[in-house]
């Protein structure tokens, strides 16, 4: 494999990490000082056409989804620095996809936080949700640890008073049998406490849903898994860069739409690296960006020829058997099974 072919990887993922920056730098500012017309700034009115009591805290629980959302990028771009790191290392394919699953979940959440679909209280209870998630999601952790007493009472004044805060505006906070918050509700809009990945999956990317279960096999070390991979540099490369790509893709594009941010030089941007990036098939031809951009934003799914193969594609030199293969990375410097102790 050419010295050219082995930076590819690392070139892309740079590049993308650059322009992604850039882009949510502006999309950022569009947050806080929302363009007129934009789904974001009808938002902050309705707020303030509610009731007097109601009105502050409302705007405030929009507000929130913004620092949530920066939470997300921020644990997103830690796993994209991690990833970086591993191409200049022996190839680690579970790391990486596992660090790929990770990222993942941060731009589902992201999505389904400021999704621009589904109205204002939709949002408001979305973010009401993730808000109360992040603090009480961390209780059952601090019971069992030992000596976070202080803390955990704490954490716990914490979501007692913000579950107050919510019936006292007007939110209804739903617990299952076992007395575990389940859901948050305001008007017309309702949000579970726990997404359903899988779910968000399929809605923002389709037929390439896939690549959850499939990481997740990375993460949870399952053994079809680490016994079908087979592959080079490259194959892992792109196995690991390419879904990263649709998920900045959809990112962008979700927060463009509901700011009413043109993001269009960006994703045309991320579908040069794309074609770059997947191998060539003359029996599958790459497409030009307004057939891509038009293919994933109807209803979210990408057919296979868009990007060009299809991130499915990207996984064709890895996974060559689906049953018990033999674990090899060719020309690696990581063992095969042959020589393994």
């Amino acid at each position: 494999m050419s010295a050219s072919a082995a930076s590819l990887g690392l070139k892309v993922l740079r590049q993308q990490r650059r322009d992604a920056t850039a882009a949510l730098r502006v999309l950022r500012d569009a947050f806080e000082n929302p363009p007129e017309g934009s789904t974001r700034a009808a938002d902050l009115p309705w707020c303030e056409s509610q009731p007097f009591r109601d009105r502050s805290w409302l705007k405030e629980t929009l507000e929130v989804a913004g620092f949530l959302t920066s939470s997300l990028c921020l644990s997103a771009d830690e796993h994209l620095e991690a990833i970086e790191c591993l191409r200049d290392r022996p190839m680690t394919p579970h790391a990486d996809l596992t660090l790929v699953r990770s990222v993942m979940e941060a731009a589902l959440s992201i999505i389904w936080l400021c999704c621009p679909g589904g109205g204002v209280e939709s949002r408001l209870c979305r973010s009401a949700a993730m808000f109360f998630e992040s603090n009480a999601g961390q209780l059952t952790l601090l019971e069992a640890t030992p000596g976070q007493e202080e803390n955990l009472r704490r954490v716990t004044e914490v979501v007692v008073e913000y579950e107050t805060k919510l019936h006292e505006h007007g939110f209804t906070v739903r617990r299952n049998k076992r007395g575990y918050v389940e859901s948050v509700s305001y008007g017309q809009g309702t949000a579970l406490i726990r997404r359903n990945i899988t779910s968000l999956a399929e809605d923002a990317f389709g037929d390439y849903a896939f690549i959850y279960g499939l990481t997740s096999g990375a993460t949870h070390s399952r053994i079809w898994l680490t016994q079908g991979m087979e592959g080079t540099r490259i194959d892992l490369d792109r196995a690991a860069i390419a879904p990263l790509l649709d998920f900045s893709d959809a990112v962008i594009d979700s927060l463009g739409a509901y700011l009413s941010v043109n993001v269009d030089n960006w994703l045309r941007a991320t579908h040069t690296r794309r074609i770059a990036l997947l191998p060539r098939d003359p029996a599958v031809p790459s497409v030009d960006f307004d057939t891509y951009r038009g293919r994933r934003r109807a209803g979210g799914s990408v057919i296979k020829s868009a990007t060009p193969l299809g991130l499915g594609a990207s996984f064709g030199g890895m996974f060559s058997q689906s049953g018990l293969h033999e674990y090899r990375w060719a020309a690696t410097g990581v063992p095969t099974t042959d020589e393994r102790p």
